[in-house]
């Protein structure tokens, strides 16, 4: 008589074979662990960490494939767009959108949960979110250049850590949680866990969002640094340069307070008052 666990395993190695499109392969310690918990309704919990490029999110994705084939071989697109989030807030929506034992991907995490900003609204949601979503059964995997760039709490509430050491070799961890508190710590169960790639379809997939992802990110990124520059500037740092070229700043050959207010992002008042005295000034071209 086969256990839950063996036919389960039977039928994801017939999916796979059938399909022709993943190679047929036996499960590894992590592999087998996931599917174990969620055969006995429990969620999954993993930190991946490793330098840039070395292949965290190949890691991610490539599980993704073995753990939930009918979405991550079957519809690529789908996974992308639904399974791999790239900040708190696509998580939070995908954590309420996607359906019980789904794989859930949170990708460059680090970028938007950072160790720095542990007490930020967004880090306090995502610890408690830990904490409270286990009914939904996911699968869920974050990407890390270091696990310190998750905060205590996100730690302790992980079960597995993967430490990549090279490309396509990690190393693979259970979180250890002592019974009077303290922080996590970390018992080495696979000293070899050697993965292959995702699907190309899946990977080009993925990449072209991310890129658009970063993409969207530095602009944020420049728009909030030129606001830090211009916000140092004083009235008379403005008013010199107005002065130095007054007509960017001209309507119909007048000084108008908008164009100063989107150049130098300062309000309407400030802007109207940065008018007047460039206006009264004696060089005043």
């Amino acid at each position: 008589m086969k256990s839950t666990l063996e036919f389960q395993e039977e039928l994801f190695q017939q999916h796979l074979a059938t399909k022709g499109r993943v190679k047929p392969e036996s499960k590894s310690t992590i592999e087998r662990a996931i599917s174990s918990r969620l055969a006995r309704g429990q969620d999954t919990r993993i930190i991946i960490c490793g330098e840039n490029g070395i292949g965290k999110s190949t890691l991610s994705l490539r599980l993704g494939e073995l753990v939930a084939p009918q979405v991550f071989v079957d519809h690529p697109e789908k996974a992308v767009a639904e399974n791999v989030t790239f900040t708190p807030l696509e998580y939070m929506h995908q954590v309420r959108s996607l359906p019980s034992g789904s794989v859930l991907i949170s990708d460059e995490s680090g970028q938007s949960t950072h160790h720095r900003e542990s007490w930020s609204p967004a880090n306090i949601i995502m610890s408690k979110l830990l904490i409270g979503y286990r009914y939904h059964k996911f699968c869920a995997m974050f990407n890390l250049p270091t696990i310190d760039l998750l905060d205590a709490d996100g730690r302790r509430l992980t079960n597995y850590y993967i430490f990549i050491q090279k490309q396509g070799d990690s190393e693979v961890f259970r979180t250890m949680i002592s019974k009077f508190g303290g922080p996590a710590w970390y018992e080495k169960i696979v000293d070899h866990y050697r993965f292959t790639k995702p699907r190309d379809e899946l990977f080009k997939l993925y990449e072209a969002r991310k890129f658009a992802n970063q993409d969207a990110l530095y602009e944020s990124m420049e728009k909030e640094l030129k606001d830090i520059g211009t916000s140092k500037r004083t009235n008379a740092d403005i008013i010199m340069e107005v002065k130095s070229d007054p007509t960017r700043f001209q309507r119909d050959g007048k000084l108008d307070h908008s164009y100063i207010m989107q150049t130098f992002n300062v309000g309407l008042h400030r802007a109207e008052s940065i008018k007047r005295m460039a206006e009264r000034s004696d060089d005043y071209p």
